[in-house]
């Protein structure tokens, strides 16, 4: 595959790792996108953005030593899924939980500052 500037490949992901996850390209080569070339927002974890099976579309970088297409879905433009697991129950619950806890502290310190 030569390599063109502004070019993107089509893949499967097949494999999700700590640093990244590898890809199997439509002319049956292998590619693999480094953590840091997933989003531009802070990337925790590769499983926020991508699970195996997944089909993306990805800018290639460069091959590495080892003949692995570096590719990256940050300077493709190409959006990877968002992290899916937003429950807004928990944000209120979440919410009112610090409510309650400043709240209390504040109590605290009152009764604290009180006896001094």
């Amino acid at each position: 595959m030569v390599l063109e500037k502004k070019q993107t490949v089509k893949g499967k992901v097949v494999k999700v790792t700590k640093f990244g996850a590898f890809v199997k390209l439509e002319d049956g080569s292998e590619g693999m996108i480094h953590i840091s070339q997933i989003s531009d927002d802070y990337v925790r974890s590769v499983e926020d953005y991508l699970r195996v099976g997944d089909e993306i579309e990805a800018r290639p970088l460069r091959r590495n030593d080892k003949g692995v297409l570096e590719l990256s879905l940050k300077s493709s433009n190409i959006k990877p899924k968002e992290k899916t697991d937003f429950n807004p129950e928990f944000e209120k619950m979440l919410k009112e939980y610090m409510r309650r806890s400043e709240e209390s502290h504040g109590i605290l310190k009152r009764r604290r500052e009180g006896k001094k």
